[in-house]
């Protein structure tokens, strides 16, 4: 009931405030308009309702295939390490309304504007996913070790510790692919998403049939990871070809993320405390320094260091 209340509050705040929006400045009802957007409509239904059943199917499998305590064991770390795509989910949906205003008068400061969130995105998400899936154990102790006792702590530990390593590198590319996804669907081309999503959806639900068996959590914990892996890489793609930027580009971005998928990967090693703590810190200085010098170009370092200076005060 609460949910109800408070989703009908923000459906009137937003009505009006659209209504003195249109009192100031009328538009026209276009009857021409409605074949357009049912047309675009059509693809973004299919991709929120493929994407629904791409996160709530493994889960499902999870639950009916081993047990409700493996799905404990699996939603755990996974809603840990989730909570990190709040950073391009923000960033997307700003970006969503502004690449749609530019795209057809400046189509160039669109696809700058798409360029540099992505780098910013990885610049902020990378440390975080690096210190999830290196500290992945430590974390969880922290997380659950004041509600649960020393012989469950010990059990969630053991089952939860690999699928959470595996789910950090997973969400750093799911965060990357948020951006490529605002841009196409902004840009009007949804359909781009949608096809691709028509293609992963069997091979996903395939991939984890496969392997929920023999391999438990970590296998379905890794297909997962890999489907975001396998998602970001071509909404990455689709998006630089629908720029037309130059194949040198194209291969510059793929390399950016598999750098960090190689980093990342080093977690999945029995390592004690200190070397990887020298690890973490050696790929972030790595990582950071091939973005930002290697990568970003000059104006894009402009734009987002008087992005910062804006947002923490000290912009002139």
């Amino acid at each position: 009931g609460m949910l109800v209340l408070i989703r009908l509050i923000h459906w009137l705040i937003i009505r009006i405030q659209s209504q003195q929006l249109l009192s100031k400045n009328a538009g026209v009802f276009r009857y021409d308009m409605l074949v357009q957007l049912k047309k675009y409509s059509r693809w973004i239904v299919i991709i929120n309702v493929i994407a629904l059943l791409m996160t709530q199917m493994d889960r499902f499998l999870v639950y009916h295939w081993l047990s409700s305590a493996a799905l404990a064991w699996y939603n755990t770390p996974f809603d840990i390490v989730l909570k990190v795509t709040i950073i391009p989910m923000a960033f997307s949906s700003v970006l969503f309304p502004a690449i749609a205003h530019l795209f057809n008068g400046e189509p160039e400061r669109a696809h700058f504007m798409y360029k540099a969130y992505v780098h910013v995105t990885i610049l902020l998400v990378f440390p975080i996913c690096l210190v999830l899936s290196y500290f992945a154990p430590e974390i969880l102790q922290q997380w659950l070790g004041l509600s649960l006792s020393s012989d469950r702590l010990e059990v969630f530990l053991r089952e939860s510790t690999l699928p959470m390593k595996l789910f950090g590198i997973g969400v750093f590319f799911n965060s990357i692919a948020l951006i490529p996804s605002s841009y196409l669907q902004s840009s009007g081309q949804p359909s781009l998403i949608a096809r691709l999503h028509l293609v992963e959806l069997p091979l996903y639900l395939f991939a984890l049939w496969w392997v929920i068996g023999p391999y438990g959590l970590p296998g379905v914990a890794f297909v997962t990871s890999l489907r975001f892996i396998l998602d970001a890489l071509m909404l990455v793609y689709l998006a630089d070809q629908s720029i037309h930027v130059r194949s040198s580009e194209i291969i510059k971005t793929q390399f950016l993320m598999i750098l960090g998928l190689f980093l990342l990967s080093g977690s999945l090693l029995s390592l004690s405390i200190l070397p990887r703590v020298l690890i973490v810190v050696a790929a972030l200085t790595i990582y950071v320094y091939y973005v930002w010098i290697k990568s970003m170009s000059a104006e894009e370092k402009n734009y987002l260091l008087r992005w910062f200076r804006q947002y923490t005060g000290n912009a002139p």
